[in-house]
Formats: structure tokens, sequence, C-alpha cells
């Protein structure tokens, strides 16, 4: 069995940190349930990105883009630079 692999950035919001606001503006959830959430988001968006692009992601390529940290940190940058330009 592999070890699980965890992802850290530098910036934003750790699990916890996001869980709590949520739950303070009404969204009541655990960390656990953070994580869930976004996983699930990103799973979709990697499914919708293939599908436009006319490429077939397997299960298996998908959870492991998921767990690449340099994929998570190319998305943060990209939405850090789209907020920035709002």
């Amino acid at each position: 069995m592999r070890a699980k692999k965890y992802i850290t950035l530098n910036n934003g919001r750790n699990f916890r940190k996001v869980s709590k606001l949520m739950t303070k503006n009404g969204y009541i959830m655990n960390h656990a349930t953070s994580r869930n959430v976004l996983m699930i988001a990103l799973r979709k968006m990697l499914e919708n990105i293939g599908q436009h692009f006319e490429v077939n992601f397997s299960e298996d390529k998908i959870n492991e883009l998921l767990q690449l940290k340099d994929f998570h940190e190319a998305l943060s940058n990209i939405l850090i630079k789209t907020y920035r330009r709002l």
C-alpha cells in the first residue's frame, strides 16, 4: 500500500480554515468535507476540460492528476491571477 501524499501550498488557506469560514457563513462542515467538496469540483473540472479538448481522461489519470502538487499549484496561480484582474 502506498503512503498517502498530502498537498500543502505556500499561499492560501488550509482545509481547517476553509471549513471554519464556511461554517461561520452557514454551511456547516469539517475539514474533511471541505477537502472532499474541492476534490469533487476538481474532478468535474478535469472531466469537462477533457471533453472540451476531446481528451478522454481515465479514472486513474484523473486520480493521478488530483494528487500532483504541481497541478494544485498551477491551479492556485491561475485563480490568483484571475482574481487580481477582476
